[in-house]
């Protein structure tokens, strides 16, 4: 059975006050208060916002991570390629070059843990150390202190990293961190998660993604995958247990006007989608999709 596709709208154009935005999130604070974050590879700057259904996006506000107590961010030429964060305050940044998490407490605006990402072996581990440019692009907190990052091509694959040694669990359903939950860190100041399990993508879906630029959780608990080659959103159907098979595609969403660079995506809690495109300037950066409706339900 093939994959649904669903035609979606440019409701409103945005801006995040940042250049060459790489990645963004959206997620719940302990309060319930919506919030959504931005990254660029430009600079250490995170931008962040209230989201309000009724209101929209609320004001911007800066931090430098860079000028957190313990940061190994540069402050320029970060290569930053994603944001993820969790209600208790934690904010993770993934590195593309090297492969690499920096894990920051955002309330006492400092570093918890640096987490370098090491593939030993499987079906991706010559691409990962020949091709430092086709590394980790997405990332997503699972539960257990484990991750999901998404490989960006040269295959392009999801792959889940826990500590050395541990079992993967799988990175769908239930194991997927709620976008109010806490994620638990490992020890720090430095360690390293192992890659567990990668899922490669099926020749179907491969063919609708030419690449994977950013994945999102959305509200709905459910796993969406952003393609810039392509110019597409892809809610996959549940991810296979490990060893279980390819990823395949549930639902595929043209992006309209294919805008270049669609480098980030995040839902919103009503359903909508954000894009961002990886721009020079800081204005015109932010698309407002209308409300992904064929994957929501």
């Amino acid at each position: 059975m093939g994959s649904k596709r669903v035609n979606i709208e440019i409701e409103q154009t945005l801006a995040i006050p940042l250049k060459e935005v790489s990645g963004i999130c959206t997620f719940r604070r302990a309060d319930g208060t919506a919030v959504l974050a931005a990254v660029g590879d430009a600079s250490s700057v995170l931008a962040w916002a209230k989201v309000s259904e009724a209101e929209g996006l609320g004001e911007w506000n800066h931090v430098d991570l860079a000028g957190a107590a313990g940061s190994a961010l540069p402050r320029k030429g970060t290569q930053a390629e994603a944001v993820a964060a969790d209600a208790a305050g934690l904010l993770l940044v993934l590195l593309e070059e090297p492969g690499r998490v920096l894990v920051f407490d955002i309330d006492r605006r400092s570093l918890v843990v640096q987490i370098d990402l090491v593939v030993a072996d499987g079906p991706v581990a010559a691409a990962w150390a020949e091709d430092p440019n086709s590394r980790g692009e997405g990332l997503i907190l699972l539960r257990d202190g484990r991750l999901l990052v998404v490989k960006e091509k040269r295959p392009a694959a999801l792959m889940e990293f826990g500590p050395a040694g541990s079992e993967p669990k799988g990175v769908d359903g239930d194991q997927l961190l709620p976008l109010d939950g806490a994620w638990t860190p490992p020890a720090g100041p430095t360690t390293h998660f192992e890659a567990l399990a990668t899922w490669l993508l099926d020749d179907d879906l491969a063919a609708a993604a030419g690449d994977l630029s950013d994945a999102a959780l959305g509200f709905d608990g459910r796993l969406y995958l952003l393609s810039d080659q392509s110019s597409v959103i892809v809610r996959p159907a549940p991810v296979p247990p490990p060893g279980g098979g390819p990823v395949t595609a549930e639902v595929v969403v043209p992006l309209p006007g294919k805008p270049d660079k669609a480098e980030a995506l995040a839902l919103l809690p009503d359903g909508r989608a954000l894009v961002a495109p990886d721009t020079k300037k800081a204005k015109k950066n932010l698309l407002l999709l209308s409300d992904l409706s064929g994957c929501t339900r």
